[in-house]
């Protein structure tokens, strides 16, 4: 029994897809979903719920994240948008250059816990000097959400997170550069768990 972790910041959908087709050539594994009870208060609290919470879960990953925390099973890559709320002067965009952030609040993670939002915030200040860039205690959650529609901020965003807030819209950010995203589990899974995750790459 695998138990496959999702909350509103980690759903488990991008996945389910994924697994139906693969589930037959798994006949030995069963995949239970469990919701997350709580975040951890460390700035990667959701990788500290692996191997406690949960077995696997669905979310980002970069070079720094698996090189320390984390096994990965690639599935596709996010793309980042801006939420705003529907009054918001970028809100009437079908799509956004980086430049169109000039002069602009922007709430995102601070510096060193994505390597992908690092290098973007630099392409973003290159671009619009001017840009007020508003750090974010840590990782995303809810309180993240809330403060961008309260304070009329534009927020970094990610695509799974487009729907979350019901008082936001998205608004596709013009970039090329994505965020990775597959199963994650620890690097002290156990052995049930590494067995699980070396069947699942020879399937993906």
């Amino acid at each position: 029994m695998i138990r496959l972790g999702t909350s509103l910041m980690h759903p488990s959908a991008p996945f389910m897809a994924t697994w139906n087709q693969i589930k037959a050539a798994l006949p030995n594994y069963q995949l239970t979903v469990t919701q997350l009870s709580g975040e951890a208060a460390s700035s990667n609290r959701e990788y500290a719920m692996l191997g406690q919470e949960c077995d696997i879960m669905i979310g980002t990953f970069d070079q720094a994240t698996t090189r320390q925390l984390v096994v990965a099973v690639p599935l596709g890559a996010y793309h980042f948008d801006i939420a705003v709320t529907s009054d918001h002067p970028l809100a009437h965009h079908s799509r956004l250059a980086l430049n169109d952030l000039a002069g602009q609040r922007l709430l995102m993670v601070p510096r060193g816990i994505s390597e992908k939002n690092d290098q973007l915030r630099d392409a973003i200040e290159t671009a619009a000097p001017d840009v007020i860039i508003e750090g974010t205690r840590r990782r995303y959650n809810l309180d993240v959400f809330n403060r961008a529609a309260d304070q009329n901020l534009a927020l970094l965003n990610l695509t799974p997170w487009q729907d979350l807030h019901p008082n936001l819209v998205t608004v596709l950010l013009d970039t090329p550069l994505t965020v990775n995203y597959g199963v994650l589990a620890s690097r002290q899974a156990l052995q049930p768990v590494q067995d699980f995750m070396n069947r699942l790459r020879q399937l993906i």
